[in-house]
C-alpha cells in the first residue's frame, strides 16, 4: 500500500507542478494570483518534489525514513495551504480558493495513505 500511495502522490505533483510552471498564467488569472512567477517557482517545487516522491518509491526496498519525510512534507503541504486560506483566502478568487481546498484534501489523502501504509509495514 505504501508504496502505491507514493506513487500515485508521484504522478499527481509531476502532473501538477509541470502544468503549474508550463501555464502559469493561466493559473494566476484563475486563481487570482499575483505575480505569475510565484505560480511558476511553486510548480517547479512541486514537480521536484513528485520526481523525489517518485524516486523514493521506485527503489527496491522502500525508506521508511524517506517515506515518513514525504508525509512530513504533505502535513505541512496542507497546513500552509490551511494558513493561506485562513489568513489570506480574501486575496484568491473563489476559484483559487476552491483549487487551494482541493489540492490540500488530495495531498491529506495521500498523506493518510502513506501512513497507514507505513504502519501496516511495521505490523508485518
Amino acid at each position: 500500500m505504501l508504496k502505491k500511495a507514493l506513487i500515485a502522490n508521484s504522478v499527481f505533483s509531476l502532473v501538477s507542478g509541470l502544468a503549474l510552471a508550463a501555464l502559469p498564467q493561466v493559473f494566476a488569472d484563475l486563481m487570482g494570483i499575483s505575480p505569475t512567477w510565484l505560480v511558476r517557482l511553486v510548480g517547479v517545487g512541486v514537480f521536484l518534489f513528485g520526481l523525489d516522491v517518485g524516486w523514493t518509491a521506485t527503489r527496491p526496498t522502500l525508506s521508511r525514513v524517506r517515506a515518513t519525510l514525504v508525509c512530513l512534507m504533505d502535513a505541512s503541504w496542507v497546513a500552509g495551504s490551511a494558513v493561506l486560506l485562513v489568513i489570506w483566502g480574501s486575496v484568491l478568487s473563489g476559484a483559487g480558493q476552491v483549487i487551494v481546498a482541493a489540492v490540500a484534501v488530495a495531498v491529506g489523502s495521500f498523506m493518510v495513505a502513506q501512513l497507514i501504509g507505513l504502519r501496516r509495514e511495521v505490523m508485518a
